[in-house]
């Protein structure tokens, strides 16, 4: 196919996009938000019934309310089908509980125990009533399922109220009998059995006398009248409707348009030149799809392992990872497929690559420099707060601290990037200068004392040497248990000097591989009117770093949740699920396949950018269990590109000599 062909086709595709996005806003019903922020509920205790802090702190009557203060449960009554069936007879006679149900959204701040409620309807003033009533139906269901627990703690505790009655009056009964008839005793036997029966007496009246206190108390929180939650933020509206959205309608026809067009060519191109992949080639431990499915069949196969550990897995994981494996696999071995092959893939995939000496050199020099001073700012700005758990300060440094370090704050993904050529480009390289860059990784790991930096220096060496066939298979399964290991002790060194504070290992491997997919289940979908608010993060931290606009920008550290294990991510598929639900997890699922396919491709096929992206995508691809890398760091993997770039390119020569011809 013709270039003039092929250029005008991509044009055809833009136009098409863009007049089917005007055409659906002109013609799509427009639909409004409305929102209403609620606290978590109290949690009620003694001091609501009159005592004071001190006689309540002291008092040792268990919580009633245990298992109750949670905002997961609005979100399972909200969802049922008798609570939509209500706001139906309220507002909607004619509309069907489904349809319903994909108007009320919530999302629920795990930090914060509050849940955000959103109702969409395509009036704006309906919207705002439909939620209040949402709010007020939500207090009458939570106060009902209060009250109907009270009555049944109330009953229980009223059956052994009578029980231990009748015990205490059985028992005085006992002793009054039999003290009257050995009232003027001197016989040891007979005082010592009266002094026993007293006891028992005395022991059976404190136990009638506390589930006497329980039966009022638990009484009294019946007849109280209480505030379920509270209402943080009044219901609002959003100014502009939130149907139709303009710019994800022309984002996903384009992407979608584009991509189509692309395959179109290469099909063309295949179907003249018909060749086939190879069973080396598709078996490929470290091809994507390979990859993928590897890793998820392992955390599946250790979760079903597990003895009670976790909580169990969800419907909407299982749903989530399906449509991910089924897209990603797809479209990665598809695109793999379809990019033209070079002779000799073989050769060319483990060949050196070819660098610019000069810019490479540079930048070596310049990493030198900047990773040992960062690590030095670091390092000082802890020890300004503290001489102690050096290491746990670093990790909370660089959590929430001030890093202004200008030029410095680069050393990492300058050292990522110089690793990635470095290592490609053995063994035509120095040894020297390949430790030497290995070194200043170390350090710059060290100064974030996070686990990613040291998983990507360890995965691109090991990647890099399997694809040379400097090593096998069997060697990277022999040091996989040592650097778990490895990995145990950096995290409890890492956790500071408190017992209480160090994990076991069923714990760390509960919090840091198994209880992603778990937490995963826990997640509710954004309803926020911000487009990719969690899959775009980056971009608009960068957006609003530059004065370039004013976004909505999530936190750096993500909330946490127990099941039951602590932990605070959720595997590759968050902020896709987040953002777009089922549909983002499979769009998604479907750029990162043609993504991998085709750098997995261009990298058999020689291309030393490509062997860079791929080493790069490969190390997220291992920790996708864990959580994204790629979109959520999109801005850190556009400047790892353009340093390899800048590394391998050849159109800018200063002195040809510095250049490393082939």
């Amino acid at each position: 196919m013709k270039k003039k062909k092929i250029i005008t086709g991509y044009l055809v595709v833009s136009i098409v996009a863009l007049v089917s996005t005007i055409l659906i806003s002109l013609t799509m019903q427009k639909k409004y938000a409305a929102f209403i922020t609620l606290s978590d509920e109290h949690v009620e205790n003694d001091m609501l019934l009159g005592l004071t802090a001190k006689d309540a702190l002291v008092n040792q009557h268990k919580q009633l309310d245990c298992g109750i203060n949670n905002p997961y449960i609005y979100c399972q009554l909200i969802y049922t089908n008798n609570f939509l069936k209500d706001i139906a007879k309220l507002h909607y006679p004619k509309t069907h509980i489904e349809d319903l149900k994909d108007s009320i959204a919530y999302k629920i701040d795990g930090k914060y125990k509050t849940i955000e409620i959103r109702t969409i309807s395509s009036n704006a003033t309906k919207a705002a009533i439909v939620t209040n009533s949402v709010a007020k139906l939500l207090n009458t269901y939570i106060t009902n399922q209060k009250t109907n627990f009270y009555k049944q703690e109330l009953a229980y505790i009223l059956s052994i109220k009578k029980e231990k009655e009748k015990i205490y009056k059985r028992k005085e009964k006992i002793y009054s009998l039999y003290l009257d008839s050995h009232f003027d005793t001197n016989l040891k036997k007979e005082i010592l059995k009266i002094d026993n029966l007293q006891k028992e007496r005395d022991l059976a009246f404190n136990e009638y006398n506390n589930a006497y206190i329980q039966y009022y108390r638990t009484l009294s929180f019946l007849d109280k009248n209480r505030n379920i939650f509270t209402i943080l933020k009044n219901t609002t509206i959003e100014e502009t409707p939130i149907e139709p959205n303009f710019i994800p309608y022309f984002f996903t026809l384009e992407s979608l348009g584009v991509i189509l067009w692309t395959f179109i060519i290469l099909i063309g191109k295949r179907l003249k030149e018909p060749t086939y992949i190879t069973t080396k080639e598709l078996f490929n431990p470290f091809s994507p799809w390979i990859l993928t499915i590897s890793i998820w069949l392992f955390i599946l196969l250790l979760l079903q392992i597990e003895k009670g550990l976790l909580y169990p897995l969800t419907n909407k994981f299982y749903y989530s990872l399906s449509l991910w494996l089924v897209s990603f696999t797809f479209f990665s071995i598809a695109s793999y497929y379809l990019i033209p092959n070079r002779a000799n893939q073989a050769q060319n995939f483990a060949s050196p690559i070819h660098v610019n000496k000069l810019f490479f050199n540079c930048l070596v020099m310049l990493l030198t420099i900047i990773a040992p001073l960062y690590f030095y700012q670091v390092l000082k700005a802890v020890l300004a707060m503290s001489t102690t758990e050096i290491m746990m300060n670093i990790r909370t440094f660089n959590i929430g601290g001030d890093k202004s370090f200008g030029i410095l704050n680069y050393a990492n993904i300058i050292g990522q990037a110089l690793l990635a050529v470095a290592i490609w480009r053995y063994p035509k390289i120095s040894g020297w200068k390949l430790t030497l860059i290995i070194v200043c990784n170390i350090i710059s790991a060290f100064s974030i004392m996070g686990k990613m930096p040291f998983v990507f220096i360890i995965a691109i060496i090991i990647f890099a040497l399997y694809e040379k066939k400097i090593i096998k298979i069997r060697t990277i399964a022999l040091w996989t248990i040592p650097l778990f290991f490895l990995f145990y002790i950096f995290t409890n060194a890492r956790q500071g000097d408190d017992e209480q504070s160090q994990l076991s290992l069923a714990d760390f491997l509960g919090m840091y591989i198994l209880s992603p997919p778990v937490a995963f289940g826990l997640i509710t979908e954004n309803i926020h009117t911000q487009f990719g608010l969690s899959t775009f993060s980056s971009i608009y931290r960068f957006i609003n770093d530059w004065g370039l606009g004013h976004y909505e920008i999530k936190d750096g550290i993500q909330e946490f949740v127990y099941v039951p294990v602590l932990t605070n991510v959720y595997t590759i598929l968050q902020p896709f699920y987040e953002d777009f639900g089922y549909k983002g997890v499979t769009y998604f699922g479907m750029l990162y396949g043609i993504l991998t396919g085709t750098t997995f491709k261009l990298s058999h096929n020689g291309n030393g950018i490509a062997k860079c992206i791929y080493s790069y995508i490969a190390v997220n691809l291992i920790l996708q269990f864990f959580q994204e890398g790629i979109f959520i760091g999109f801005i850190a993997f556009l400047e790892y590109i353009a340093i390899c770039i800048v590394c391998i390119q050849k159109t800018i020569k200063i002195d040809t000599k510095y250049y490393d011809k082939k």
